[in-house]
């Protein structure tokens, strides 16, 4: 029988590995045999470790956090369910770069859906609304990814409507390539966090058919030797 002191090391011991796993994305286990998507099998690409995101969140926040500091307040809009992971991240480390800010900041979330699979199919579905008013707020609406930006661009309508103070959009991910809808038709205070090529992603809130968001890092997926991009 083992020691308290050795049994307590050998906790620890598997609560480092676990960690350290997770600061490169978690275990890939999972992963490495490739996703399924429409029945064509696709590989899952690394495109930001763990400890990458929170780094890129963490240098958001800063910039954010600098930006409100003298407004006296900031109301975040976490638009569901991807942007999960991000928001709390980014709520937190916003806080921690300016405690006074932290203090005062609120938070809402609207549930918006526009995926199909890989797809996004250009039909904006409001499956929950945001339950305040954002008259007279500094908003900042967040993101999880910006594809064709329509989505987007119909939220940031609909909140100007309300004759917010400011609107800002943080978003993690956006693909220049594929944006439909002009740069005025969203806002020129944007935080980004990478622009990304067109494939599809997944990890750290990120989803296919609801699967795969609570993966530590962010892949990209390609199909599979000898598989085709048909699905």
């Amino acid at each position: 029988m083992a020691s308290p002191k050795r049994a307590s090391c050998f906790r620890w011991c598997k609560t480092a590995v676990k960690n350290e796993q997770y600061a490169k994305g978690g275990n890939m286990s999972v992963l490495q045999e490739g996703v399924m998507v429409g029945g064509t099998k696709m590989e899952a690409r690394v495109l930001f470790e763990a400890a990458q995101l929170q780094a890129r969140v963490e240098a958001l926040a800063a910039d954010i956090a600098a930006a409100y500091a003298e407004k006296g307040g900031l109301h975040t809009i976490t638009v569901l369910n991807g942007s999960l992971h991000f928001s709390s991240a980014l709520r937190l480390a916003v806080a921690e770069a300016n405690a006074t800010l932290g203090a005062v900041m609120t938070s809402d979330t609207i549930h918006l859906a526009s995926y199909h699979g890989v797809d996004s199919s250009g039909e904006i579905q409001k499956i929950s609304d945001l339950t305040h008013s954002v008259a007279g707020k500094h908003v900042l609406v967040v993101e999880d990814i910006i594809d064709t930006g329509k989505t987007l661009s119909v939220l940031l309508a609909e909140l100007r409507a309300q004759k917010p103070a400011s609107i800002a959009v943080a978003a993690l991910l956006r693909k220049p390539e594929k944006l439909t809808v002009r740069q005025d038709e969203l806002t020129e205070d944007m935080y980004v966090g990478f622009d990304i090529g067109p494939e599809f992603v997944i990890g750290y809130g990120l989803d296919y058919d609801g699967r795969y968001r609570d993966v530590g890092a962010i892949y990209a997926l390609t199909p599979a030797v000898g598989e085709s991009a048909s699905a």
